[in-house]
């Protein structure tokens, strides 16, 4: 029997120590509801759980984008709600001054209402605005006119191209297969990156439109009949300008974590309504209007379209995020949180283990007094 040195009592503390260790653990975890509180608990787990935090917290972000978004459509979309109304009643004046029972003084009356529409048309587009943007006053409108290529001309079959919705401070280039009635589209001006392809059918005369990629093409189909567009990469190319986008995704790309899209100007002066300059002082003036007026309300409702489409593919985009935003919470929830049943019950562990290991220790303590007995 040794008393220099109390092996039993040294086990005990150290047996005392570690179960000291896994209750202040257990505690930590369960104060903190977190499994991993610093690299030592689980290296590879803060790696991957980190990463996926980023993931988390860029798509709740990007939902509130997106829901942004749609709030800045619904505003534009209002304001151009109002405006169409003005129109139809602009249109109501029109007809009823094309009638030849009218004087110049009854006219005259008409037209003071018919200018003050005008002007408020105007109006509410220089004024509509998100924020500190203005949505349509021709601020975020999109343009397919920077650099566009010498071949995009009628000569060669093109009528123009306009954007609506395609990605900004982007090249692009047009090739039209006569032979099997595709146009492609290219990103960065090169035949090698291409963005989207669809089929169209082509009318026998006149003109017609094919959108893809955020990009219309306006093409003569005498042209496309005959094969004899040109479609050369360097000659069709043209550079989008303005516009908005809208961040709904964790990347930094352009192409698929922003969504982008213009809004025209809504002027009535502007190019797309063109009822600035319209008269209704005479018959011959208030028939002109009439035909402008209803090529604005058309012009309107496109553009309401537009916005409607934006709205619903967004509301798409939410919901696709707000399930990634779901799995990838899970996924992280199952490596980093704590599982509160089982740390519980090792927490309960612990403290049984703490009682009896302070008292095993107590008793070590005494074993050496039996020495005493041998000398007696």
């Amino acid at each position: 029997m040794r008393i220099n040195t109390n092996v039993n009592s040294l086990n005990a503390q150290r047996n005392l120590q570690v179960s000291g260790y896994d209750l202040a653990k257990a505690l930590e975890r369960l104060s903190s509801g977190k499994r991993i509180n610093r690299a030592g608990d689980d290296a590879a787990g803060l790696a991957i759980g980190q990463k996926l935090q980023a993931q988390v917290r860029g798509l709740g972000q990007a939902i509130r984008n997106a829901q942004d978004g749609i709030s800045m459509i619904q505003t534009a979309e209002g304001a151009l709600d109002e405006s169409q109304s003005i129109l139809q009643r602009m249109r109501e004046l029109a007809v009823q001054a094309a009638n030849g029972s009218l004087s110049s003084d009854e006219r005259s009356k008409i037209t003071a209402e018919f200018q003050n529409l005008q002007q408020e048309i105007t109006r509410i587009a220089q004024t509509t605005q998100f924020g500190d943007t203005y949505l349509i006053n021709g601020n975020l409108a999109q343009t397919a006119g920077s650099a566009v290529g010498a071949n995009l001309v009628s000569a060669q079959g093109f009528l123009g191209v306009r954007t609506v919705g395609a990605i900004a401070a982007t090249t692009y280039s047009i090739t039209v297969d006569a032979t099997t009635s595709t146009i492609t589209l290219f990103r960065s001006g090169s035949n090698s990156n291409i963005q989207t392809s669809v089929q169209f059918s082509a009318p026998s005369s006149g003109s017609f439109s094919v959108t893809l990629g955020g990009v219309q093409v306006d093409l003569i189909a005498s042209a496309i009949a005959t094969g004899s567009i040109f479609a050369s990469t360097g000659n069709t190319t043209f550079t989008v300008t303005g516009g908005a986008a809208m961040m709904i995704g964790t990347g930094a790309t352009q192409t698929y974590d922003a969504l982008s899209f213009g809004l025209a100007n809504m002027t009535a002066g502007s190019a797309g309504l063109a009822v600035g300059s319209l008269q209704v002082d005479t018959a011959s003036n208030a028939n002109d209007a009439i035909t402008k007026i209803t090529a604005a309300i058309g012009s309107v409702s496109s553009e309401r379209a537009k916005l409607g489409a934006l709205q619903n593919r967004m509301e798409h985009t939410i919901n696709n995020l707000s399930i990634s935003f779901e799995n990838l919470s899970a996924s992280q929830s199952r490596i980093v949180d704590a599982d509160f049943a089982l740390e519980v019950s090792m927490m309960v562990r612990g403290q049984i283990l703490q009682q009896a290991g302070t008292s095993v220790a107590a008793q070590a303590n005494q074993l050496p007094q039996s020495v005493l007995a041998l000398l007696r």
